[in-house]
């Protein structure tokens, strides 16, 4: 009877103790801290996003900007309304009027605004409620597609061509000493106490060096009177909007809501040039 002698092939490896999937280990405590530690350090900063940008509105510093007029909502409601005016929101299509002189192009975005009130010596208030974009030429007026809206949007508000929004990125604001001075114009919304997230415009602006992303303070000076308080922080603003003399700040944080126009404000943290 004849031998098989051809080597029989040896079996495979068993598999060593590094070789593992997400289930075979989890993470300790320690570990576990470690890398929310970590993402939360090393989280992308935003100096100033888009939303905010746009929402932010200005003062026109009498300057006449070239206005566009809503005409309205085209869409037919299901349900009768009991006034007839007409609203929109995010994805309605509403009719515009350029101005005299001017036409818009498809693919136009245009910010729909209000304009409040003037203030003596800055002008009107522009307050954005939405952004629009043209879908449609027609022989007196355009048509929109809503893409954003900041708050009610009807017949007879404003249309203004979208300025463009440049991104700083993801660098941060540096600490200054003694920085740009200037004081609060009003707040954009008239508001017995400051609260966050609210607008308020100063007298500084691309004049003066000021950028979007900058920080700025307002503050109670001290009064020097023997038995009284030295300086007080009010608010922090960060710039989220410049114009040539004046910019838009939100206000990021509250040490004493008593704002008022006339507050002095100091730049305290730039944006890199």
């Amino acid at each position: 009877m004849a031998v098989d002698t051809a080597v029989a092939e040896a079996p495979p490896p068993e598999p060593t103790e590094t070789y593992t999937t997400i289930f075979d280990r989890r993470r300790n405590a320690t570990q576990e801290v470690r890398d929310v530690l970590r993402a939360y350090t090393n989280q992308a900063y935003r100096p100033l996003r888009r939303g905010e940008f746009y929402a932010a509105g200005f003062l026109t510093e009498g300057e006449k900007l070239p206005y566009g007029r809503v005409l309205g909502n085209t869409s037919i409601p299901a349900i009768p309304r009991l006034t007839d005016r007409s609203s929109a929101m995010p994805f309605d299509q509403i009719a515009i009027q350029p101005p005299r002189g001017a036409s818009y192009h498809v693919g136009d975005s245009l910010l729909i605004v209000r304009v409040d009130r003037d203030i003596a010596g800055w002008g009107g208030v522009v307050v954005p409620v939405g952004v629009a974009r043209v879908t449609e030429l027609q022989r007196r007026q355009v048509l929109a597609d809503v893409i954003l809206q900041f708050a009610r949007i009807h017949d007879g508000h404003l249309a203004l061509p979208l300025e463009p929004f440049k991104d700083p990125g993801q660098v941060r604001p540096t600490a200054v000493e003694y920085g740009l001075q200037g004081f609060v114009i009003a707040e954009r919304d008239i508001h017995v106490l400051a609260g966050p997230q609210q607008i308020v415009f100063i007298n500084r602006g691309r004049a003066e060096g000021v950028t979007p992303g900058d920080i700025f303070e307002a503050f109670r000076p001290a009064s020097n009177v023997p038995g009284s308080s030295s300086e007080q922080v009010q608010i922090v603003l960060e710039i989220v909007h410049t114009r040539d003399h004046s910019a838009s700040g939100l206000i990021l944080n509250i040490e004493h809501p008593n704002l008022g126009p006339g507050m002095p404000v100091r730049l305290v943290r730039k944006m890199p040039s």
